[in-house]
């Protein structure tokens, strides 16, 4: 049995809010070295708490594939909505989820390239996002995907790192083509699943 303490984590994200805000930090914690050492552990540990890193595909349709069920769901209802009614029946034109930065690791985590999306060495900065866009065109429904990695950042299109997206139209996703690929990555009942971990010699973490 292996153990992963997040701790590190919190105290890498303790030294950037506290540097961000202009509040004193260690001297130590300047040393750009000794940083990236710090940023390369703390996603060792938030790859293995989410099944990423060592892989983990039950743990990965639990803990970031019920997040992208969230969002995969919100579209889908759209795509129905939109696919059998007027445009002015079918809801908000936005739809808002704030979460912590591991939220959203955990999310692209789900993405076979989630390194291209992330890079070789991630670490989600404070305040990133990431935008699904549904287009339609010529009635057929696409699929925009932008991410940030901190407000500082421009958003970059990610759109041909999401599952099924590889094969862009004019630079948008299929959007059902996507919805299709996402399918076995996320739980359709988390309890169900949850209750197959009980037992089993799985990761702990502090």
């Amino acid at each position: 049995m292996k153990e992963f303490s997040f701790r590190l984590k919190k105290l890498s994200d303790c030294l950037v809010f506290h540097a961000a805000n202009g509040y004193d930090v260690p001297a130590w914690s300047k040393n750009e070295s000794l940083m990236f050492d710090m940023k390369k552990l703390s996603w060792f540990g938030l790859a293995a708490k989410f099944g990423i890193e060592p892989p983990n595909e039950l743990l990965l349709r639990l803990r970031g594939g019920s997040i992208l069920r969230g969002v995969t769901n919100a579209l889908e209802e759209q795509l129905n909505c939109h696919s059998t009614k007027k445009e002015n029946e079918c809801g908000p034109y936005f739809f808002g989820l704030s979460a912590h930065d591991i939220t959203i690791a955990a999310l692209i985590g789900t993405f076979p390239d989630r390194y291209k999306i992330l890079g070789d060495t991630p670490k989600v900065e404070y305040a990133a996002h990431i935008a699904f866009e549904m287009w339609k065109v010529d009635n057929d429904f696409r699929l925009k995907i932008m991410y940030a990695n901190s407000i500082e950042d421009e958003a970059k299109d990610v759109t041909q790192y999401a599952p099924g997206c590889a094969e862009l139209i004019n630079g948008l996703c299929d959007l059902k083509t996507f919805l299709n690929a996402t399918e076995p990555l996320s739980p359709l009942n988390p309890l169900e699943e949850c209750s197959r971990l009980k037992g089993n010699n799985l990761l702990l973490f502090r």
